[in-house]
């Protein structure tokens, strides 16, 4: 089975054969926690506080409620930077990859994005990353 290396191009098509794959370039095999990450950029008549907490609130209401979502984390920008690039990060923990998979495709998140979001988004970029196990590491 073919498996992606570090540092190689993303390759989609090999990221379904394969499903998440670990910092080594190994096949993950649905076993770990998965994040996903959204990073959401909006137009400029919905990128203000009220347009952002409008979609914060409807994420935190419509998502939330989709099977294997095991939790959902809004953020706004932090600084001067993050604001000159993104509105909102959606992050959300899933079991499995599978559960992610799932819940991309879970009609109440295809109407999230596909009706609420869509008419106010100019950008939107998301990732799915395996959650490795803990190595002790305290900070």
């Amino acid at each position: 089975m073919p498996v992606l290396r570090v540092g190689e191009p993303h390759d989609v098509r090999a990221e379904r054969r394969l499903g998440p794959v670990n910092g080594d370039g190994e096949a993950c095999h649905n076993t770990a926690m998965v994040e996903r990450y959204a990073f959401i950029k909006l137009t400029d008549e919905y990128a203000t506080e009220t347009g952002r907490a409008e979609v914060a609130s409807e994420a935190e209401r419509a998502l939330t409620e989709i099977p294997g979502v095991a939790e959902l984390r809004v953020g706004v920008p932090a600084d001067d930077h993050a604001r000159a690039a993104w509105d909102l990060s959606l992050a959300l923990r899933f079991a499995s990859a599978s559960d992610a998979e799932a819940y991309r495709q879970h009609p109440r998140h295809r109407e999230f994005v596909d009706a609420f979001l869509a008419p106010r988004l100019a950008v939107i970029k998301a990732w799915n990353m395996a959650l490795r196990e803990p190595s002790g590491y305290m900070g």
